[in-house]
């Protein structure tokens, strides 16, 4: 894709904290701007993009919020999602992998892991960071991970995911047959649907702590014989504290 690439002719464009974010992306043949940091919100940007679409009587582009995985990158994620959303556009998000050395889109150009299934794994945890409901969350984790029991985070809160396979049967069995007329996409399309409403039906989503702990490493002294575990703790609200259990 050129650097003068045609905004209102893009199905998708994703939008970047960095500049060398969006060039790592236009190199893989992917429509991208930089806003520079995840503090500004592209405004003047999206009003001109929204008027050159409806000048040229063009479907507005879907937005990829593609900030970084850090706390402030997603924070400003969700944000801008909503605030955008009420400006009449449609969102996603992509999400770099978690690791304990930070990532961003230029990392993953240089280790080639910018191909479409590496960009399907982080629409995914893009998904879930926009994931609207705790319930919703844990649709997501189940279709990708298909594991019937699991706990989860969701907005620094821990909940725990459990799907009732019996009932979940039962419940398929119960939905109308697919109709023969329709084509195969629209067969696979249809049979999801069903699918996800026969899971949501039998799962349980329950919250087991008000916060989230993240266990960070193990101590052990062995003259004193005392060992400590130490976490840290994610609340809804506030900042994070780092403490010690025996």
């Amino acid at each position: 894709i050129p650097l003068n690439l045609h905004l209102p002719s893009q199905k998708e464009i994703r939008i970047t904290e960095g500049i060398f974010d969006a060039v790592a992306l236009w190199l893989n043949g992917l429509a991208a701007v930089s806003c520079i940091s995840s503090n500004f919100y592209p405004e003047i940007g999206l009003n001109q993009l929204a008027a050159d679409c409806e000048r040229l009587k063009q479907k507005r582009p879907t937005l990829i919020w593609a900030f970084d995985s850090d706390r402030a990158g997603q924070d400003k994620t969700v944000e801008f999602v909503e605030r955008a959303e009420k400006a009449g556009w449609i969102c996603k998000a992509d999400q770099p992998p978690k690791s304990d050395k930070k990532i961003d889109w230029n990392d993953l150009h240089l280790q080639k892991k910018l191909t479409q299934k590496d960009m399907d794994r982080y629409r995914y945890y893009g998904d879930l960071l926009l994931a609207k409901t705790a319930k919703a969350k844990a649709l997501l984790m189940y279709e990708h991970e298909d594991q019937t029991s699991f706990s989860f985070r969701f907005k620094n809160r821990l909940y725990w995911c459990k799907v009732d396979i019996e009932k979940y049967h039962k419940a398929m069995n119960q939905l109308d047959d697919t109709p023969e007329h329709l084509s195969d996409d629209e067969t696979r399309e249809v049979d999801q649907k069903k699918r996800l409403e026969a899971v949501s039906s039998c799962m349980s989503v329950n919250e087991i702590a008000n916060c989230y702990p993240e266990p960070l490493y193990y101590q052990y002294n062995e003259v004193m014989d005392e060992a400590w575990y130490y976490f840290r703790i994610n609340f809804p609200k506030g900042k994070p504290v780092k403490n010690t259990f025996t």
